[in-house]
């Protein structure tokens, strides 16, 4: 992360563009700072106000680990905490959305030949829930990337960038910029897109700015004397518009066109750790990838502590100069692989240069699953759209797809694993979006339409899915051999598996587990040591249910004894201590970066730690854990938590 004298006017900068320096919350850091530190920042002394809340801020994002507790990641607990407080603010709600847009839809159906008197209730509810749910999840893209370790950008201006997002809409091509956030009311509409080269070229001109090096400003090849006129008069007005020059930025960086995608021969460039930066920034001023390397700044962020490897295909000329892939490696190990399309995937066309590069690499067996997911992808994507060779536009063929084709599209067995930011592939969305998901529904739980459930009242004996709200005793009721249970396709997937517990001492299952090369944090270790961890002597199959604790139908984080009480007015138990440790052994292709907790009777450690905890599964910094979490009766779930259950005998 940067700090702050990177810029030294930077307080004074956000003080003239939001006069924030009397805001409640730069107040209250300025008066908590002097109450532990007993130096009082004056009242007139704005910068330091802004500068103590900023640090504040980004403290609460990257907090230290807890010493005693290494393995609770607080940084994620306080960023979803932030989520949440933004959402109640910024995030429209079901009673907010106005007859205007409800009348759009009527409209629209009219003009297709599809008119209708009114909207019914139950569509309503499932187009407002997606409206909010795509709202969140395009606001996300900023604060999951701005609080990562790969935006190098100083915090004066995340904050500056976050503040502006926040009251931008989308990008319009047409008038080249973008439309304003409604500020009598909430808007319907999403969040602009983050493109980080063009966010990144932003921030490198109000460094230089502030710092008077305007004249080392590098334009991307092909930008005109006029339109370079036209950026300074942006840059130069009294209030530097963040929306303005972000959109002049996406106008004059636009993507690598679909004709030069398609040529895949070229070369590999290697800028070791120490290089220039200003050679890998020229290398990539030419073309929109969406890399913030191509700024120099953060190039050289990059090359302190890392090599670099970027892949140039042929342009027209045949000279190697389209970037197309970027390997970060850090100490011998891939940090991270970067394509050009979408949210920082690679391409439909690169899968084989990139699998070929993998291959030679001392790490890249690692990546197996990635890139056979994104050959699958590719294939399915080819399969759905013709796609022209001059413009790159794309016409859905409405192609039928195999069971296995559509139950990897629908992540029916596991997530798609690809290689962007954090962020899913976007050609998912866009081939899911154009295919008609209660065809495909029938052909991925191979029965008729009859034998999907929708509520109770229709489960019969030969009910194959249930899609519908979850009830107290739905699990006593619905079929034995029923597998797929959602309380929304397909988001609400509710997991039921099948897992062998019982047979192996605790020796035997810390040995496994070391075998596997999993790790276990030392709370959990001290659990299985437990006098209160006594696994079965006789093998014994139990029928596990994942879900949410939200899925419960809590309004509110439930405490663990609410909890384990809905959970068994609807037909579940506990499981076993022993589940955990099993269950780690069989999920060995947790996706990273998520965990989901063990429900079973709380165990404190060997040394009978007066706090109670329970097993989490957990996959993080490229390894599988299994990893342990309070649980006294009154700690609170979050709603979004996943939890494992049993089902009841």
């Amino acid at each position: 992360m940067f700090l702050m004298n990177e810029s030294v006017h930077a307080p004074e900068f956000l003080q003239k563009k939001f006069r924030m320096g009397n805001a409640p919350e730069v107040v209250s850091s300025a008066e908590r700072k002097a109450r532990h530190s007993g130096l009082a920042i004056p009242d007139h002394d704005y910068s330091g106000r802004i500068q103590t809340y900023l640090d504040r801020l980004m403290y609460l994002i990257n907090p230290p680990k807890l010493e005693k507790h290494p393995n609770f990641d607080r940084g994620q607990r306080n960023l979803r905490m932030l989520k949440s407080n933004l959402y109640d603010q910024i995030i429209i709600k079901p009673e907010e959305i106005p007859a205007s847009y409800w009348q759009s839809i009527v409209q629209k159906h009219e003009e297709e030949g599809r008119p209708i008197e009114a909207i019914p209730v139950d569509v309503k509810h499932e187009l407002s829930e997606t409206l909010i749910r795509d709202q969140e999840e395009s606001l996300d893209i900023w604060i999951n990337y701005l609080a990562s370790p790969d935006c190098k950008w100083p915090d004066w201006f995340k904050y500056y960038a976050l503040r502006s997002v926040l009251v931008m809409g989308r990008y319009d091509k047409g008038k080249k910029k973008f439309t304003e956030r409604s500020k009598t009311g909430k808007s319907v509409g999403q969040f602009p897109e983050l493109l980080r080269d063009a966010a990144d070229f932003v921030c490198d001109v109000l460094i230089k700015k502030q710092k008077n090096k305007l004249s080392s400003l590098k334009y991307g090849h092909g930008i005109k004397p006029e339109e370079k006129t036209e950026f300074k008069k942006l840059l130069d007005e009294s209030d530097p518009n963040f929306a303005r020059l972000y959109a002049w930025a996406i106008d004059k960086y636009s993507p690598i066109s679909e004709e030069l995608l398609q040529e895949t021969r070229g070369q590999w460039v290697r800028y070791p750790q120490g290089s220039d930066p200003k050679l890998v920034a020229s290398a990539l001023a030419q073309y929109g990838t969406g890399w913030c390397i191509r700024g120099e700044r953060t190039a050289a962020t990059y090359l302190k502590t890392s090599d670099l490897e970027i892949y140039f295909s042929l342009d027209k000329d045949d000279k190697p100069v389209v970037p197309r892939i970027v390997i970060v490696t850090r100490d011998g190990r891939i940090d991270e692989v970067r394509g050009v399309a979408k949210e920082e995937h690679w391409d439909s066309y690169i899968t084989d240069v990139v699998e070929q590069k993998l291959a030679g690499l001392p790490d890249g067996q690692e990546f197996k699953k990635r890139v056979a997911d994104m050959q699958k992808m590719t294939k399915i994507h080819r399969k759905c759209f013709l796609v022209d060779k001059k413009t790159g536009v794309r016409t859905y063929l409405n192609p039928g797809l195999t069971r296995e084709e559509l139950v990897f599209l629908y992540e029916i067995e596991g997530k798609i694993e690809g290689f962007g930011c954090n962020i899913p592939d976007p050609r998912i969305k866009e081939v899911r979006d154009r295919r008609n998901s209660e065809e495909d529904m029938v052909v991925i739980f191979s029965c008729s339409r009859e034998q999907i459930a929708r509520s109770v009242g229709e489960i019969r004996p030969d009910t194959k899915a249930y899609i519908g709200k979850l009830t107290q005793g739905i699990f006593d009721v619905l079929p034995p051999q029923i597998e797929y249970i959602y309380t929304s396709f397909l988001e609400g997937r509710i997991r039921k598996e099948s897992l062998l517990i019982g047979g192996k001492t605790t020796e035997q299952l810390e040995a496994l587990l070391t075998e596997q090369g999993i790790k276990i944090s030392w709370y959990a270790q001290d659990m299985l040591r437990s006098k209160d961890f006594q696994p079965l002597e006789i093998p014994e199959n139990i029928t596990t249910i994942r879900m949410k604790v939200g899925d419960f139908g809590f309004d509110l984080n439930p405490t663990t004894d609410e909890l384990y009480e809905r959970a068994k007015a609807f037909g579940l138990e506990l499981c076993p201590a022993e589940t955990g440790p099993h269950m780690r052994l069989v999920d060995v292709n947790q996706p990273r970066g998520k965990e989901y907790y063990i429900a079973m009777k709380p165990i404190t450690d060997r040394y009978d730690h007066p706090t109670p905890h329970i097993f989490t599964l957990v996959h993080r910094e490229g390894f599988l854990w299994l990893d342990h979490h309070w649980a006294s009766p009154m700690d609170r779930w979050d709603l979004n938590f996943e939890v494992v259950f049993r089902l009841r005998k």
